[in-house]
C-alpha cells in the first residue's frame, strides 16, 4: 500500500520528506538557537530532498529541473541569511 502510494504521488512524497527535515530544523533552531548550525544543516537536507524531488518527477519534467535550481538558489540564499543573522557573537 505504501508502495503504491509512493509510486502514484511521487512529488506529494518529495514534498512531505522535505517538510518532515524542515519541521526537524525549526525544533533544533528553538531547541538550540546559540548553534544555527544544527538547524541549517536539517534545513539544507529539506532543500536538497525538495530540489531533488522536482528534478527528477515526471509530471512537472518540462518546467522541474529550471523549478529545482531556483529553489535550490533561494534556499541557499535564505540559509546564508539566517546564519548571518543568527551566527555567535
Amino acid at each position: 500500500m505504501i508502495d503504491h502510494f509512493i509510486a502514484t504521488h511521487r512529488l506529494l512524497t518529495y514534498v512531505a520528506g522535505a517538510c518532515f527535515f524542515a519541521l526537524s530544523g525549526y525544533g533544533w533552531a528553538r531547541v538550540s538557537p546559540e548553534r544555527p548550525l544544527a538547524a541549517i544543516s536539517s534545513w539544507g537536507m529539506a532543500l536538497f530532498w525538495l530540489a531533488f524531488g522536482l528534478a527528477t518527477t515526471r509530471s512537472v519534467l518540462p518546467v522541474g529541473p529550471v523549478l529545482a535550481l531556483v529553489v535550490l538558489i533561494a534556499g541557499v540564499v535564505l540559509l546564508a541569511r539566517f546564519y548571518d543573522s543568527h551566527e555567535p557573537k
